[in-house]
């Protein structure tokens, strides 16, 4: 094996690492982001961290990031690489499910798998010489997982 490929594969195996740690803090059956983060979406700038039961209240996405990740180093508590979504997930639990669609865009399992699944087989396609990144069963399957029910 090249240096280059052991290098490709040192590379996807540190990706899948930080990936692992990402989706423990991830509620994968509500997986929802913002549209915009540049409006204060109809509850505002909120948040209840879970972890530390901080509740913090700001006046931009921005700068409720910032004081999450503050409050948690103060603490000694570990900010995980997701905490942003884990925030976009909450604020858009909770407006009501009538204005949802208007702030907010869910994703089914397929769009979720797909996700985790594309970096890795574009790594696979560079070591490999494959095209599984572009595979037309994939997106079947993504569509099909989607078809299961947004999640």
């Amino acid at each position: 094996m090249s240096l280059s490929s052991k290098n490709s594969l040192i590379s996807l195996i540190s990706s899948i690492h930080k990936l692992e740690s990402s989706l423990k803090h991830v509620n994968m059956l509500s997986v929802m982001k913002l549209k915009t983060l540049a409006l204060a979406p109809p509850n505002g700038w909120g948040f209840i961290d879970p972890t530390t039961k901080n509740v913090i209240l700001e006046k931009t996405y921005q700068e409720l990031i910032a004081t999450a990740v503050h409050k948690r180093a103060l603490l000694g508590v570990e900010v995980p690489s997701s905490l942003g979504q884990i925030i976009q997930n909450q604020i858009c639990d909770g407006i009501a499910q009538s204005e949802r669609g208007k702030w907010c865009e869910e994703y089914g399992l397929g769009d979720v798998v797909s996700a985790i699944a594309q970096p890795i087989a574009k790594v696979i396609d560079r070591i490999a010489g494959t095209s599984i990144k572009t595979c037309g069963a994939c997106a079947q399957r993504r569509a099909n997982l989607n078809k299961l029910g947004r999640i």
